[in-house]
C-alpha cells in the first residue's frame, strides 16, 4: 500500500490540537456503547484497564485484558475493542501524536521516538501487572493523567516529563520486537484497511457484497469468507454495527428525527433500524436519546 492510500485511511478524529497533540479518554462500557469498531490511526495509544474485563483485537488477533493491564498500540496498528461476555469495564486511554515528544532529531528522537513512530520497534501489545517495570509504568501513567486533567501552570512540561519516563521504562524493562519487513499478515492488513475505508466512505449508501468484493478483486464467495475469517463477523454485521454507532452519536448530538437519523446512516427501513438498535443498545432510539439527555442534564 502506498503513502497516499495510508493517508486516506487515517482516522478522522482529531486527538488534542496542534500545540498539544494528545487526548485523554475515559471509557465506561456499556454506558453508551458496547464496542469500538476496528480502526487505526497514526498516533501512539496507551490504554490502562481500570475495572472489569474486555477483549481487544489487535492486528486481527484477540487479547483478553483485565483490570490493571496496559495495552501499547503502535501507530498504524489495526485494533478494536468489545465486551467480554457482557462484562462491564472501564479504561483510561492516552492517544498522542509522537511529534509532541520529538526533539529535532537528536539522539533521543532518532533512537527511541522515531523508532516507535516508524514501527521499527514494537512493544508487547499487553503488559500485565507481573511484568518487570510495571509499577513504574503505572506510576508515570497516573501522574501523566493527573497532570493532563489538572492543567495547572506548567502542566505541559510535567506531562511530557512523565511520558518520557513512561517510554524510558518501556525501553529499559520490556523486550521489544523488530518487525519482519516482509510479512504475509501485512498483505491481509492492507486489504482490510482498504475495505474498512470503503465502508467508512460509503456507509450512507446501499452497500453490496459484489461492490465490496470488487475493491479487493475477490469473488463474492471469497470476500465473505475472508471478511468473516479476519474480522470475526460477517460484512453485513460489521456494516450494521458501524452504522448504529454513528446513529447513536447523531441521536446524542443532533435534533434530527429518528427517521432522519436512520436514513442518514444508510437504513432505509425504520422498523429494521429500530430492531437492530434495540438489540445493540438494549433501548429503542427514542429511549436512548432520552436516557442520554437525562444523564447530561
Amino acid at each position: 500500500m502506498n503513502l497516499q492510500e495510508y493517508v486516506k485511511l487515517h482516522e478522522n478524529k482529531k486527538h488534542g490540537n496542534y500545540l498539544l497533540p494528545i487526548k485523554l479518554y475515559q471509557m465506561k462500557v456499556p454506558d453508551y456503547f458496547t464496542d469500538i469498531n476496528i480502526h487505526w490511526h497514526e498516533e501512539l495509544e496507551i490504554v490502562l484497564i481500570t475495572r472489569g474485563k474486555c477483549t481487544f483485537h489487535i492486528d486481527l488477533k484477540p487479547y483478553t485484558v483485565t483490570e490493571g493491564d496496559f495495552l501499547i498500540l503502535n501507530p498504524y496498528v489495526l485494533h478494536s475493542c468489545s465486551q467480554y461476555k457482557q462484562e462491564e469495564y472501564e479504561a483510561d486511554t492516552f492517544v498522542l501524536n509522537l511529534s509532541m515528544l520529538d526533539t529535532n532529531h537528536d539522539s533521543c528522537s532518532i533512537k527511541f521516538i522515531n523508532s516507535i513512530a516508524d514501527n521499527k520497534v514494537i512493544f508487547p501489545f499487553v503488559i500485565r501487572p507481573d511484568t518487570p517495570g510495571y509499577s513504574l509504568l503505572k506510576e508515570y501513567f497516573l501522574k501523566s493523567k493527573n497532570a493532563y486533567a489538572g492543567k495547572q501552570k506548567g502542566f505541559e512540561l510535567e506531562l511530557k516529563a512523565y511520558l518520557y519516563l513512561f517510554l524510558h521504562t518501556l525501553f529499559t524493562n520490556i523486550p521489544v520486537e523488530t518487525p519482519d519487513p516482509v510479512n504475509v499478515d501485512d498483505v491481509v492488513t492492507d486489504k482490510i484497511k482498504i475495505i474498512l475505508r470503503y465502508i467508512k466512505d460509503n456507509y450512507t449508501e446501499q452497500l453490496t457484497v459484489k461492490d465490496m468484493a470488487e475493491q479487493l478483486n475477490f469473488s463474492e464467495y471469497h470476500f465473505m469468507r475472508f471478511f468473516k475469517k479476519y474480522l470475526g463477523v460477517t460484512c453485513i454485521e460489521y456494516i450494521n454495527n458501524y452504522r448504529l454507532d454513528i446513529a447513536a452519536k447523531k441521536l446524542c448530538m443532533t435534533n434530527h428525527s429518528i427517521m432522519e437519523v436512520a436514513l442518514e446512516t444508510g437504513f432505509n427501513n425504520i422498523s429494521y433500524f429500530n430492531k437492530l438498535f434495540k438489540e445493540k443498545f438494549k433501548l429503542t432510539p427514542k429511549e436512548f436519546r432520552v436516557s442520554v439527555t437525562t444523564n447530561i442534564n
